[in-house]
């Protein structure tokens, strides 16, 4: 019996020394997914709609709809891009947890910028906000915040970055 205690107690001391997965959330968890759902089905619907556009294409003088058509075809891929490029992150004491499309990765707090609302960004109910990561070159991530997300950013930040 005191072989199967001891054997029970080395797992739970293993279990504690790992790490949880993810820290504090520090984004719109609601926002990111259905922004990701919305975005990835008007996606999927412009791509259905080029692929009837070049299929049913015929030639005919070209007049100023034809135009206002193209900057759709050019302007609206980029527009959805920009939602498809948000990333989850989470605030633990070992720096900030970037999760995209799967993979995950620390950034020290140090390497950690200031974050702010995106000037285009207007939506009360789930804004985009920048935050800037300074490793081997500067790069700028988007997420889905409100208001206590960054004051909570920035008090980790606080917090954290002296380590």
């Amino acid at each position: 019996m005191n072989a199967s205690t001891s054997g029970e107690s080395s797992k739970n001391a293993g279990a504690e020394e790992q790490a949880p997965p993810y820290g504090r959330p520090l984004y719109m968890r609601g926002a990111h997914w259905f922004a990701r759902a919305a975005f990835g089905a008007m996606l999927l619907c412009y791509l259905v709609g080029v692929v009837a556009v070049v299929s049913t294409f015929t030639m005919h003088p070209l007049d100023w709809r034809d135009a206002v058509g193209f900057l759709m075809m050019v302007a609206f891929p980029l527009l959805v891009g920009v939602g498809l490029r948000t990333w989850a992150i989470y605030g633990s004491v070992q720096g900030l947890e970037i999760v995209r499309w799967g993979t995950r990765r620390t950034v020290p707090w140090a390497s950690v910028g200031a974050a702010e609302y995106a000037w285009w960004s207007q939506n009360r109910a789930a804004r985009f906000a920048r935050l800037t990561l300074c490793e081997e070159r500067e790069r700028t991530i988007l997420f889905f915040a409100n208001d206590r997300n960054l004051a909570e950013l920035h008090a980790m930040r606080a917090l954290y970055a002296g380590r």
